[in-house]
């Protein structure tokens, strides 16, 4: 998880099932306010000790995971004070790599006739420009196109 936690203090919820993570941040106690965590349908073969020690934490999901080598020491601790899902840990779940389709409103045609992808860059959202107008005394009117 490519997060900074000590960012995250106040998030109360997070949701992070069938995301293919392998592993946690050891400093997953830092999400001091975290009350649901769930880590269900990814791929996690061990939890860190420090995920025990989350003080709000109310709900737990890691079912369907690897983590078969064990919990945290403090692992029966935890599911006095939360609700604790760990069911159907397998060594041999492996994850197909999947298709992510392009969806109708990212693609746009090109004058040339040809479809691209719109916002390629990360972060970056495509931006509309308007219709150039010509002012005359009967009202604004579109421009006549351009020539290339």
């Amino acid at each position: 998880m490519p997060i900074d936690f000590p960012y995250l203090y106040r998030l109360r919820v997070l949701k992070a099932a069938g995301n293919d993570l392998k592993s946690l941040p050891n400093d997953v106690d830092k999400l001091k306010s975290l009350e649901v965590l769930d880590l269900s349908d990814n791929i996690i073969e061990s939890l860190p000790e420090k995920i025990c020690k989350i003080p709000t934490l109310k709900e737990l999901d890691v079912s369907d995971n690897k983590i078969m080598l064990g919990f945290p020491k403090a692992w029966e601790n935890l599911r006095q004070k939360a609700t604790v899902r760990a069911a159907e840990q397998s060594s041999s779940k492996k994850r197909e790599p999947r298709d992510r389709p392009v969806k109708e409103s990212q693609t746009q045609v090109s004058p040339k006739g040809g479809k691209k992808a719109i916002g390629k860059k990360k972060g970056v959202a495509p931006v509309a420009t308007p219709p150039a107008t010509v002012k005359t005394n009967a009202g604004p009117k579109s421009a006549p196109p351009r020539s290339s």
